[in-house]
């Protein structure tokens, strides 16, 4: 399986850019670019940990009809709360609900299917 993976979260006038960088990084160890925004890219292997906390949390089967629902071609997304990531935990929703933002997180992959199979995989 081949792919990858693209992170993005916005940093508000009231958040400190090093805390939402630590909060990507407690959940997807990228290398990550800070601007007006924090943005990294990487390969599958960045969804490892991801993997584990699913199964931890007992949430494989919600995410995976989450990540099938906002599937569009070759790609599909799902948003993290900051908050929760920053201290180690994963919280996704479909769509951005903090007042804070999210972080948006974008899978893209020819096996999109079979990686969101691995992903959730009991």
């Amino acid at each position: 399986m081949n792919g990858e993976i693209f992170v993005s979260a916005k940093i508000n006038p009231t958040e400190d850019k090093e805390k939402v960088k630590k909060a990507i990084n407690n959940i997807f160890p990228l290398k990550l670019e800070i601007n007006d925004e924090i943005k990294g890219k990487g390969d599958l292997s960045c969804l490892l940990k991801l993997k584990e906390m699913l199964a931890e949390r007992k949430i494989r089967d919600s995410v995976r009809q989450l990540l099938l629902n906002n599937k569009i071609g070759n790609k599909t997304y799902f948003y993290v709360n900051k908050q929760a990531a920053f201290v180690n935990i994963v919280n996704i929703s479909d769509e951005e609900l903090s007042p804070l933002g999210d972080i948006k997180v974008e899978i893209r992959s020819d096996d999109i299917d079979k990686i969101i199979d691995w992903l959730t995989e009991h």
